[in-house]
């Protein structure tokens, strides 16, 4: 009799087989996933309620099926282990797994999209960096208070605080910690609250793993969204994922698809190279998969902690000016305020702000042209692959004809149609 699968809400896989009336052996896989060398999962055998055997392991490796069956048959003893053999336990693990990546990923269906002729505005959880369904990243240099930012995101979405925004109620929000104690994370919940005109004993769902990585806990935190109507997980932060070196760009996707997969809007925080607070560190994977990006960028002078929040990437979303904003912080005690801030606030708010590939490509064409991928990389110390996707994709260059092996670039304009022609 063949296999039916049930796909549960944290995305595990189920199969039940009836050995009698009242006995289901019971095949599960969770934390399914494609490595480089195929497809790894956490499989466990149950016997109704009483579990025989687990392990996680490549799904495709005949030995390790053959080891997890054999010890989960030893576990049945009595008539039932006459009755269901170890040639059997194998065979029904083997079509368990030979069709679990087909049931795990192939449940997207292909349907005909037609175009939204009463398009609605985003539903925003937190206008405008945070919305339902997506994915954000705020990243910013190290200690340079996007923890507070998160927090303050936090208690606004919870007690729909409109001190520093405009906020849904629908949906609670989910503190996710990583980084601090959780004695630390209440000791700012006050501040932060009474830096929002709440009671400092207000509360916000939080989900302490110090010492623990986002894949430790991400099944906990699937459970809290089912449980809790969770409509908004807080992360901090990404650097504490632990699914991999971040600068992987299978490492980025892992991280990116764990929290879409959640199912609810995200906001992850992030951390910038030393160095260099243009990007956020790691594969350029975490950029492309996040729908909003949030650049924080602070100065501090006395007990102030100027903050500018720019949205540097924002899917479907209309141009949002930056905001800038004054953290007051009690010597003591941590913050006591927030509020706006001005421009004149800022000493070096854009003096070191790096230009985009964009901007370098075209200053350089303008002084160099004709020139190729390889000149302007060589020229800007850049990445020629990126570069020479930007030409490509880019209507504002054109190309000129060759004098040899590689393609020469130039400005789409008169002065290019010149040098065209010359």
């Amino acid at each position: 009799m063949p296999l039916t699968y049930e796909r549960r809400n944290d995305d595990s896989i189920l199969s039940r087989i009836a050995l009698d009336e009242s006995t289901v052996f019971i095949l599960h896989a969770a934390d399914i996933r494609r490595e480089r060398t195929g497809v790894h999962a956490c499989v466990t055998l149950v016997l109704n309620e009483t579990i025989l055997a687990y392990d996680t392991f490549n799904v495709g490796r005949s030995e390790e099926r053959i080891r997890l069956a054999n010890a989960a048959h030893k576990m049945l003893g009595g008539p039932l282990a006459d009755q269901y053999s170890p040639n059997l336990v194998r065979h029904d693990l083997d079509i368990f797994c030979a069709a679990l990546w087909r049931e795990y990923s192939g449940r997207t269906p292909v349907v005909v999209a037609f175009g939204d002729a009463n398009p609605t505005p985003p539903d925003f959880a937190l206008i405008p960096y945070i919305v339902r369904g997506a994915g954000t990243v705020l990243f910013g240099p190290p200690d340079q208070g996007k923890s507070w930012t998160a927090m303050l995101m936090a208690a606004s979405i919870e007690h729909g605080a409109p001190h520093l925004w405009q906020t849904a109620g629908e949906g609670r929000p989910l503190f996710v910690n990583l980084e601090r104690s959780a004695a630390s994370v209440t000791r700012r919940l006050a501040r932060v609250n009474l830096a929002l005109g709440l009671d400092q004993a207000a509360g916000l769902l939080c989900l302490h793993g110090r010492g623990k990585s986002l894949s430790d806990v991400i099944d906990e935190v699937r459970r809290a969204i089912h449980e809790l109507s969770i409509g908004v997980v807080l992360l901090d932060s990404i650097s504490r994922a632990g699914m991999g070196d971040l600068t992987e760009n299978g490492t980025a996707n892992r991280i990116i698809d764990s929290l879409n997969g959640l199912g609810v809007a995200w906001l992850g925080i992030a951390h910038a190279p030393r160095g260099d607070a243009s990007h956020m560190y790691g594969s350029v994977m975490q950029e492309a998969g996040a729908d909003i990006i949030v650049k924080q960028t602070t100065e501090r002078r006395d007990n102030h902690l100027y903050v500018a929040l720019e949205i540097t990437k924002a899917n479907d979303l209309p141009h949002v000016p930056r905001q800038l904003l004054s953290y007051t912080f009690d010597p003591d005690y941590g913050l006591s305020a927030v509020g706006d801030a001005r421009a004149s606030d800022f000493q070096d708010l854009d003096a070191n702000k790096k230009p985009t590939l964009y901007q370098q490509v075209v200053a350089y064409l303008r002084d160099a042209q004709p020139a190729t991928a390889t000149d302007i990389a060589d020229g800007i110390n850049g990445n020629r692959t990126n570069i020479s996707h930007l030409l490509n994709g880019d209507n504002s260059f054109v190309r000129l004809p060759r004098t040899g092996h590689e393609q020469p670039w130039g400005l789409a304009g008169k002065d290019t149609v010149a040098l065209g022609n010359s």
